[in-house]
């Protein structure tokens, strides 16, 4: 029987040390995996060495492969990239990818500015 341990992927894998200590080696592009999806990835720009937080995941409903951008670092500190990925992962669950969250949030946040708009009969009623 195998152990159970190694089927579950291992989390929190980076350190920040880690990461303020991690180069290219003599590469392009590097990634640097904190576990469950949630990678850093290293850059050779002409702005000099960049590194973004990427989450990798399947869709539910295609099941392809999707990666979505959470931010660079140090912007984006660890702990903050990991929690992103930790409701992606809670959102994925229930069958909402990435992008369907942005829509809905757009979707919002549009309802609200048309709900705050002064249109004419709200300036006309004060």
């Amino acid at each position: 029987m195998a152990n159970k341990n190694s089927t579950i992927r291992s989390l929190n894998r980076l350190t920040v040390k880690a990461i303020d200590a991690a180069n290219l080696k003599g590469r392009k592009v590097r990634k640097l995996s904190d576990g469950g999806g949630l990678n850093l990835v290293i850059r050779d720009t002409t702005a000099g060495i960049s590194k973004l937080w990427q989450f990798r995941y399947k869709d539910p409903l295609t099941g392809k492969e999707q990666t979505t951008s959470l931010g660079p670092y140090p912007e984006t500190s660890l702990s903050e990239a990991r929690g992103q990925a930790k409701a992606i992962r809670e959102d994925l669950r229930s069958g909402v990818t990435p992008k369907d969250r942005e829509r809905i949030q757009r979707e919002e946040l549009a309802a609200a500015r048309k709900a705050e708009a002064a249109t004419f009969r709200k300036v006309a009623r004060s």
